[in-house]
């Protein structure tokens, strides 16, 4: 048996059918902007995810980075602590060589490892003297004897190098004037003073003397010796200068 279902005529009317097909356009368009809403919301979601995260991961570097220094920096100030700290000096001997003395002022014992000197003008070779094992306990002093033997005189800087429980290290520079006569050492004087021979830069040649005394310290030799070697190579071969420090040998002159 066959059941027949008759429907309204509006209902299967062209009208209506015109109306339900663009009804089911529109659902279908907004379907479409909702779906695309979406996919543009997860994107946008992802993005400020991976975005947090690189800020977690930028603010995890710096913390641990933060860190790295902090502890470089404890690191640091312990082994400043555990540095050897010294006070020295030199003296001449009636016998005509050095005493070199080494005060402990530090925390520490350390080990007295050499005595280098560096000519202040830089015409004379650099002075080492490596020690013989010497120890200097906290709060003491030691003196040591050192030979003279094929030194040079002329105005140095002095510097101690000393080993201490975590490392070498280097006193700052201590100025000396050192004057000697059949490698005997005649004086020891803790102000610059003498002349230095210096050269022209340009022709490398030995031109004149250079005035040491009154200078109190390094930067003031290199300020004065600029001067000086400035002139000498603008006036080359002639060789002249408007420092007051620069003394010409006679033989030069005339």
């Amino acid at each position: 048996m066959v059941t027949t279902i008759f429907l309204p005529e509006w209902l299967i009317g062209e009208k209506y059918v015109t109306f339900a097909t663009w009804g089911l356009v529109l659902v279908t368009l907004i379907l479409a902007l909702v779906t695309l809403a979406l996919v543009l919301d997860s994107r946008a979601n992802r993005r400020e995810q991976r975005q947090r995260w690189i800020k977690e991961d930028q603010d995890h570097l710096r913390e641990h980075e933060e860190l790295l220094q902090r502890w470089k920096r404890e690191d640091a100030v312990r082994d400043s602590a555990a540095d050897p700290k010294a006070d020295f000096g030199l003296r001449s001997n009636r016998g005509g060589d050095f005493t070199l003395w080494s005060a402990n002022l530090g925390t520490s014992s350390f080990l007295l490892v050499r005595l280098r000197m560096v000519h202040l003008v830089g015409e004379k070779q650099d002075q080492i003297h490596e020690f013989e094992p010497a120890i200097v306990p906290v709060g003491q002093s030691i003196e040591i004897r050192l030979p003279t033997l094929g030194w040079q005189d002329g105005n140095w800087e002095v510097y101690l190098a000393l080993r201490g429980p975590q490392r070498e290290v280097t006193t700052s520079a201590k100025l000396y004037y050192l004057l000697f006569a059949d490698d005997r050492a005649v004086r020891v004087q803790t102000d610059l003073r003498g002349l230095e021979t210096i050269s022209c830069p340009k022709c490398k040649v030995q031109v004149t003397n250079f005035e040491m005394g009154g200078l109190a310290s390094k930067a003031d030799v290199q300020q004065e010796l600029e001067q000086a070697l400035g002139d000498l190579q603008r006036s080359c071969p002639e060789h002249e200068s408007s420092s007051p420090r620069v003394r010409f040998p006679s033989y030069i002159r005339g």
